[in-house]
Formats: C-alpha cells, structure tokens, sequence
C-alpha cells in the first residue's frame, strides 16, 4: 500500500507583495510532530505560497489537506478547500488555527459557511492533528 499524502498550508497573499512574510512555524510544527511519532508513514508537504500549493494540487490532490486558519487568510485557505473539494472529493480538509468562533453560534455559523471543512483542530493542533490522522486511518481515510 502507498503512503498516504499530507500538505499542511499557511497560505499567505501574493502579488505586489507578499502579505505575510514569516515562515509558517505553525505548520512545520505539526509536519515535525507527526513525522516524529509517525516515522515514514506518511508523505508530508508543507505551503506558504498558493502557486505551490496550486502546482502540487496539479500533479497529485492530497490525502488530507490542513490549513492553518487566520483572519488574513481564510478567504484564501476555504477558495483552496472548495476547489480541492470540487475535483477530488474524498480528500479530507482540515482547518485550525486561532479564527474560530468562542461560541455556540459563532461556531455553528462557521460550519454552515464553510461545509468544504471536514474537521477544526482547536488549540494545540499537534497532538490533534496526530489523534485525527490516526482515526482516519483506522477508517481508511474515509470521512462520511
């Protein structure tokens, strides 16, 4: 059986210049952590800038996808999760990061917004994401 495919995005805007110009530690935290504990099981890429992640999504859409949620990047982040969705469904869509609501409405508004979104790591995402990677391949990466 081949490895599956995780890209972890902190997308930041491009153009005139770049929005967020800091390296994505958030992500790459994640990426270290899930290799550590789960050494070559999985064949794991990291995104700042949304052509690299539009190039790859090109040659291969991804097992799962995990964005890293801001307020300057959302926009960017769901317009990627709602294409990916469109053209390969079966990939599972992760957000997480610190724009999420703090309340019931709040977070039952973000989920009718945004159903392309299959699941949110709240807070610390490593060991989330890790515990969610491991559900999903106890189910065979299959989200219902």
């Amino acid at each position: 059986m081949s490895k599956k495919t995780i890209y972890l995005a902190d997308l930041t805007h491009t153009g005139q210049s770049i929005a967020s110009n800091v390296f994505p530690l958030a992500i790459g935290l994640i990426a270290s952590y899930l290799e550590k504990v789960r050494p070559g099981l999985y064949d794991i890429e990291v995104f700042k800038y949304p052509e690299d992640l539009n190039r790859a999504c090109q040659d291969k859409f991804p097992d799962v996808i995990g964005f890293s949620n801001y307020s300057w990047n959302l926009n960017l982040s769901i317009e990627f999760a709602q294409k990916i969705k469109e053209f390969s469904p079966s990939t599972v869509v992760v957000f997480g990061g610190p724009n999420y609501g703090l309340t019931e409405l709040e977070m039952t508004d973000f989920w009718e917004r945004y159903p392309c979104i299959d699941f949110y790591i709240v807070k610390e995402g490593e060991k989330g994401f890790v515990e969610l990677i491991d559900s999903l391949a106890e189910q065979g990466f299959l989200v219902d």
